[in-house]
């Protein structure tokens, strides 16, 4: 269970320069920081209800985070800055069941000249863990990436090269939306996709937990789904 910060609610109106965001809120237009630098496809539609967070850094240009969507009867979380704190939480207090009883966890590893989210020791296995944040539903099908990545193509070769180095290598996707099963989205990055069945193929671990959001407990919690990617 991850706690959230202090939510607010008000309805989108418009993304600009990627990382600003206009909110109606208590009858006026305010403009809130925006974490999410993918596409977010599929999720920025006009009067779409959302959460946002107030810090009280006086040094923030912004003092307004947007956190989440309210799509399809269901919160997504896309902060995505949180997101590996989440998981970080969750690997603690047990809830992530392949890292269960670990050892140790470090975050932010080198290898390769790529930085991965996680290295975590459980007795002779070290494990290397990256994560990653899915928001795109089409066709009641989860997918991932929702634009061009190249720094997730090389995550994936780097992964499937630490397996000859004697680390356990997995790819964790935390799934905001309910959906039936994954698929790659081959139409938006196909060079990805073919690097994700390579590592696959290689043993490269695949793990999928869907991100419970509880906008009135303000907290989340990560349960693992079953899916045959």
């Amino acid at each position: 269970m991850y706690n959230l910060p202090s939510l607010k609610i008000g309805y989108f109106i418009k993304r600009y320069k990627r990382f600003f965001i206009d909110i109606f809120y208590n009858n006026k237009t305010i403009t809130a920081y925006n974490p999410n630098t993918g596409s977010m496809k599929g999720l920025l539609k006009y009067n779409t209800p959302l959460v946002f967070s107030h810090s009280n850094n006086p040094a923030r240009k912004l003092p307004y985070t947007v956190e989440g969507f309210y799509l399809n009867d269901k919160w997504l979380y896309t902060n995505t800055v949180n997101i590996n704190n989440l998981v970080h939480e969750s690997i603690m207090q047990g809830d992530i069941e392949e890292f269960k009883n670990y050892c140790f966890i470090q975050r932010e590893f080198t290898f390769k000249k790529s930085r991965f989210d996680f290295l975590i020791n459980k007795g002779l296995i070290n494990s290397l863990l990256e994560v990653k944040n899915v928001t795109l539903l089409e066709n009641n099908i989860c997918k991932f990436p929702d634009a061009v990545t190249k720094r997730g193509k090389k995550h994936l070769q780097h992964l499937i090269e630490s397996i000859t180095e004697g680390y356990k290598p997995y790819l964790l996707f935390v799934i905001q939306r309910y959906c039936e099963n994954f698929q790659c989205a081959e139409d938006i990055d196909p060079d990805f996709c073919r690097m994700f069945n390579n590592a696959k193929k290689a043993g490269v671990n695949i793990l999928f937990y869907l991100n419970e959001v509880d906008v009135s407990k303000e907290i989340c919690k990560l349960i693992k789904m079953d899916f045959i990617p």
